[in-house]
């Protein structure tokens, strides 16, 4: 499994563009991995996580378009994840070429929020014509729901984010051609405590493992986790079973406001047993 971070920061990101604090000022001095737009996420160039209001700029950085690709997964429909102008761009009425049909997979409380931004408010993505005209088939989703995307094998898991109505997911991921395994965990708070057992005994174990690192080095918040839940976390799958010592453990999701531009974050992560991820990074699963 090819799997590639198009954005790696929170809502904000870094650095805010209406932001002077030292952390923005240092990343703007810094350039390079320390520039961070919205989180999303690329695997084999035919399944995207999160259709954010940055998928354009990530496009034209990578030279390429993502008209071919096939499947979306919506962690949940915050604005920095589901942005309507991404999905205004797949409609009609911006006449795209080449683009083919993408099976849609979101909660919904998330379908409901596209409806309440589509540019015609008399009408539903439940609707089979405005799918069309999108070019999606939208599956509705629940949390601990497992499910396939063409060659995928998906479980989904309730996050610890925002209201419980609103659905907030993370993803397990099996790629049923080779068997790899990738766990995508942003936007969530500390999780309940069986969550990790609950995966073991659903056969997960993953090969990369993906969490939310939004607060930095600042203690967690609801919704959100810092250094020390981070690495509670990592821990407490570890003790499920979930990731061993071959699991590459990667932290993403930065705000602007409590990390270090790159090259110091990446040494500090280091000294913690894992890695911070970077707008463009690709890894390669099985290594």
């Amino acid at each position: 499994m090819r799997i590639e971070f198009l954005g790696t920061a929170a809502a904000d990101a870094c650095p805010d563009p209406f932001c002077e604090c030292e952390y923005c000022e240092a990343f703007r001095k810094a350039g390079g991995k320390s520039i961070r737009m919205r989180s999303s996420m690329l695997l084999n160039d035919n399944l995207i996580i999160d259709l954010g209001p940055d998928l354009l700029v990530a496009a034209n950085r990578r030279g390429t378009s993502f008209a071919k690709v096939r499947y979306t997964l919506q962690t949940h429909p915050h604005n920095d994840h589901a942005d309507p102008t991404t999905m205004y761009m797949r409609s009609d009425d911006c006449l795209p070429e080449g683009l083919v049909t993408m099976t849609y997979a979101l909660s919904p409380a998330a379908v409901d929020v596209w409806d309440h931004v589509m540019e015609d408010h008399h009408r539903s993505f439940r609707e089979a014509d405005v799918q069309a005209r999108h070019h999606i088939e939208i599956v509705e989703i629940t949390p601990w729901q497992a499910f396939s995307l063409g060659p995928y094998e998906v479980q989904s898991i309730k996050a610890s984010h925002a209201q419980p109505e609103l659905q907030a997911m993370l993803f397990a991921i099996r790629d049923t051609r080779d068997g790899s395994t990738f766990f995508y965990g942003t936007d969530t708070g500390p999780l309940p405590s069986d969550t990790w057992a609950r995966l073991a005994d659903l056969g997960w174990r993953f090969d990369l493992f993906t969490l939310d690192h939004t607060r930095g080095f600042r203690s967690d918040l609801p919704g959100h986790l810092g250094e020390n839940g981070f690495m509670a976390e990592v821990a407490a799958a570890r003790s499920a079973g979930v990731i061993d010592t071959t699991t590459q453990v990667i932290a993403t999701h930065f705000a602007h406001h409590s990390v270090f531009p790159h090259e110091q974050l990446a040494e500090r992560c280091a000294a913690n047993g894992y890695e911070p991820a970077y707008d463009g990074m690709v890894v390669t699963i099985p290594r």
